[in-house]
């Protein structure tokens, strides 16, 4: 209850201004090779859109810690571009759902603001369709229609990878594992 009421004292340009500051550490700490001007515009892109999906910012950057490190032009063996990762085959679409122009894949996608933008509106749609946070960046990782299937399956579901972006999270929030999922699981139910 007193955090509750310490949260609300909190004004929202103080939140920002938090938030902002430790995504420029966070950052800057895992590729050194960005300029102060790129770290701050990422830091800066994370922290809006997050709000715009209602994620917590640094849960987005231990999705991009795990994805790609912060490596703005990170191509992975799949074919998945920029900060978030995302595969081009789907990067296309969602792009042209929310408005971005396609430049092809590594001129879009090598934009980190554009690439942030495009790789949450994945995560968000994930999570409406899955309604938990888990699933959601489970399929974020192997597909959509893979988690689907195991769950239809009644199969067990990979989970190495969201345990990794659980751990970052929990280390940039400060928090033990059992804390973070007990976070996301709340989010899950209030969202259902």
């Amino acid at each position: 209850m007193q955090l509750q009421e310490l949260t609300g004292m909190i004004s929202e340009e103080n939140k920002r201004e938090f938030y902002i500051s430790r995504i420029v550490n966070i950052v800057s700490s895992n590729n050194d090779q960005l300029e102060s001007e790129t770290i701050y515009a990422i830091a800066k892109s994370i922290y809006e859109i997050s709000l715009k999906y209602n994620f917590n910012p640094l849960l987005i950057c231990a999705l991009i810690k795990v994805e790609s490190n912060f490596i703005i032009d990170s191509v992975s063996d799949s074919y998945a571009f920029g900060l978030c990762q995302v595969r081009r085959f789907i990067a296309r679409e969602l792009a042209e759902n929310i408005g971005i122009k396609w430049d092809g894949a590594e001129k879009t996608l090598f934009d980190p603001q554009k690439n942030i933008k495009i790789g949450m509106h994945y995560l968000a749609l994930l999570y409406d369709d899955f309604g938990d946070m888990k699933l959601a960046l489970t399929a974020y990782n192997h597909g959509p229609f893979k988690v689907q299937e195991l769950i239809s399956q009644q199969s067990d579901i990979p989970n190495g990878y969201t345990e990794k972006v659980l751990n970052y999270y929990a280390q940039y929030r400060g928090f033990d594992i059992e804390q973070v999922e007990e976070d996301i699981k709340v989010k899950s139910k209030e969202k259902n």
